[in-house]
């Protein structure tokens, strides 16, 4: 830690050469404890939150640190196949929505990474309340 002391909610990490971290987006860390985007091609990778920050690529690793909301609750984009029945579900990370700047979930749990469960869900706007869970 950097100050000796946290609540747990935001933590910053050093961000790994060469990779753009957009506001929203679900972060892991590489073998070096850098911050990559959440892969969605392979199951259980460590979640170590959401990004606060923007950040453009970087060729330096570590040059750069992006803050992460490790704890909390989250506006996340709907892939299909959300009824109102879903709220309480387990959700998965699907990628970055970048036209919205959200997250992407799924309920496809097959080669991704639990993110949340949902607390609220707007079936209109295709969007969802995500209580953040299984953080690293």
């Amino acid at each position: 830690m950097r100050y000796g002391y946290s609540d747990g909610f935001l933590h910053e990490y050093p961000i790994a050469a060469n990779v753009t971290v957009r506001v929203g987006m679900a972060l892991s860390v590489d073998g070096n404890g850098r911050a990559i985007e959440l892969p969605t091609n392979a199951a259980n990778q460590r979640f170590i939150g959401i990004a606060e920050s923007h950040h453009n690529a970087n060729p330096t690793a570590g040059a750069e640190r992006v803050t992460v909301r490790k704890r909390g609750i989250i506006r996340a984009h709907l892939q299909s196949g959300f009824t109102a029945a879903d709220v309480g579900a387990t959700v998965y990370y699907d990628g970055y929505n970048t036209t919205r700047g959200l997250p992407q979930i799924t309920k496809t749990a097959t080669n991704r990474t639990v993110i949340g469960t949902v607390v609220e869900l707007d079936l209109t706007n295709n969007t969802a309340l995500i209580q953040l869970s299984n953080v690293v």
